[in-house]
Order: structure tokens, then C-alpha cells, then sequence
């Protein structure tokens, strides 16, 4: 019989498994389930999550979500071109979770999102 030690999460979020991946936060399990309605209606083209982004000092920032939508207009060019949008889904904020999103932010010029 295989044994799985689940660790506890922060603040007391309650873990949601959805489409067999386990989701730290319920409101986590229902971005990914919009995400996925936003693939099968064409509006996306794909997603990924728990996008890891490497800060100054050897730390990691993981973004919740990062979606990905190919821009119609560049078809035919050797390279396609992508919106990139990213998602921090979030019950509790704080303040260095708040500095290394900033930090991201700042450093790779991106905007994320706050659901």
C-alpha cells in the first residue's frame, strides 16, 4: 500500500484536487477549472502552473498560473508570437509574498494578476 504525506497548508486553505492535480487552496482548483473552460472555448491556448521564476539571491518566485494565447494576426511568421498573462490566485496576502511578486514584476517586466 503506498503512503502519501500530505503537508499542511498556509492559512488554513483547504486542498481541492481537481483533474488530478492537487491545488493548495479551493479558489486555486476553480481558477484552473476557468482556465481550462478558456482553453475549450478558444479564448487560451494553453496554461501552466506553479511557474517558478528565479529572483536575485538564489530565491524562487512561483507564479500560481501563467496562461499563454497565440496573437491571430502573426500567423505565417517563422515565429509565433505570445499574450502571456500571469494569475497570483490569493485569499491572504503577504508582505513577502507582496515583495518577491514586486520584485518579479520589476526584474522581467511582467504584470500579474491578482484573483
Amino acid at each position: 500500500m503506498k503512503s502519501t504525506i500530505v503537508k499542511p497548508t498556509k492559512y488554513r486553505a483547504k486542498r481541492t484536487e481537481y483533474g488530478s492535480v492537487v491545488y493548495d487552496s479551493a479558489k486555486e482548483a476553480r481558477f484552473a477549472r476557468e482556465l481550462n473552460l478558456r482553453v475549450k472555448a478558444g479564448e487560451l491556448s494553453f496554461w501552466l502552473g506553479q511557474v517558478p521564476v528565479l529572483l536575485p539571491g538564489g530565491f524562487t518566485y512561483r507564479l500560481d498560473f501563467m496562461a499563454f494565447c497565440s496573437d491571430d494576426r502573426l500567423h505565417g511568421h517563422a515565429f509565433p508570437l505570445w499574450d502571456i498573462q500571469c494569475y497570483e490566485v490569493k485569499g491572504y496576502e503577504t508582505p513577502v509574498g507582496r515583495l518577491k511578486r514586486k520584485q518579479c514584476e520589476f526584474l522581467y517586466g511582467i504584470v500579474i494578476t491578482i484573483v
